[in-house]
């Protein structure tokens, strides 16, 4: 199994690359004042409006800063056709883990159903996320509401 980690503050996290349509550079944003919590802006990929959401600030309470690995995530949704990104620091390289080898972490995360399983790999511990549990019920709800450019 291939994921692509990425980093919050000491913490690691991942997303499966089978989630994933690609890793992008951050692109120029088009700002959605009113948005909900998390929603940095949209940009046209592929003809689509697609939402990005700082995946630093939902789960640290922190905006992620700019920086060259702080890259998007572009992750499939249950819209075909539709992506959407995640604004993610210190993504730098895939890599391959067991997909036998996730552990629950030991305790319910009734709060926050987007933390998934636990893994070692390299030293370093690294915990899944599923990323449509991700979403607030505002952003979920925001990007429903997004449509195609004409």
């Amino acid at each position: 199994m291939l994921i692509i980690p990425f980093w919050v503050g000491q913490e690691a996290y991942a997303v499966s690359s089978s989630d994933l349509y690609g890793v992008l550079p951050r692109p120029q944003l088009r700002s959605m004042p009113g948005g909900p919590t998390g929603l940095l802006g949209v940009f046209n990929y592929r003809g689509r409006w697609t939402p990005v959401i700082d995946t630093h600030l939902l789960l640290s309470g922190e905006a992620a800063r700019p920086a060259l690995a702080t890259r998007v995530l572009l992750c499939h949704t249950r819209i075909p056709g539709a992506a959407l990104g995640l604004l993610c620091e210190r993504v730098t390289d895939a890599l391959a883990v067991d997909p036998e080898g996730w552990s629950p972490p030991g305790v319910r995360l009734g709060d926050s159903p987007w933390l998934g399983p636990l893994q070692t790999s390299g030293g370093v511990t690294v915990q899944r996320l599923f990323i449509p549990h991700l979403l607030t019920p505002e952003l979920a709800a925001a990007l429903d509401s997004l449509e195609p450019p004409e």
